[in-house]
């Protein structure tokens, strides 16, 4: 008659399927009703060790969420500190200020050199003197 309990499938060294064996033979009992005993025997502790485990994987899980959470906040709080400083910025309007620094794109290109500047003149020949190794421009 089968049985009505689940199954579950060992590999067993050779070793350990001897001294099971082995020790199922002196006490008339079969392996697998041997092993059965020693789960019965070890029953209690192993309930145990679950409920810790299980245990320990809640807190880990909440300790998990809460550092999630105070990421979450710190992001939040830097976001506002950078939308504040970047407030304080627009009345400067920077970009007016480095436009009125620049030359006008007239006049940083006339073929006139400027007096105690030698003129550059690009050459296809040989690249500058600063990227040789440089085949191409």
């Amino acid at each position: 008659m089968p049985s009505p309990y689940p199954r579950m499938s060992l590999v067993l060294t050779p070793e350990q399927h001897r001294l099971l064996t082995r020790l199922a033979e002196l006490q008339g009992r079969s392996a697998a009703s041997y092993v059965r005993g020693l789960l019965d025997l070890a029953w209690p502790n192993l309930v145990r060790l679950c409920r810790h485990l299980e245990d320990l994987q809640e807190m880990e899980t909440e300790q998990d969420r809460h550092l999630q959470e105070a990421i979450a906040r710190e992001l939040e709080e830097a976001d506002d500190e950078l939308a504040e400083q970047l407030s304080l910025l627009d009345p400067l309007d920077l970009d007016d200020a480095l436009d009125a620094e620049r030359p006008p794109a007239a006049e940083a290109r006339t073929d006139a050199p400027r007096p105690g500047r030698p003129r550059l003149v690009a050459s296809t020949d040989q690249p500058p003197p600063c990227n040789t190794g440089v085949s191409s421009c």
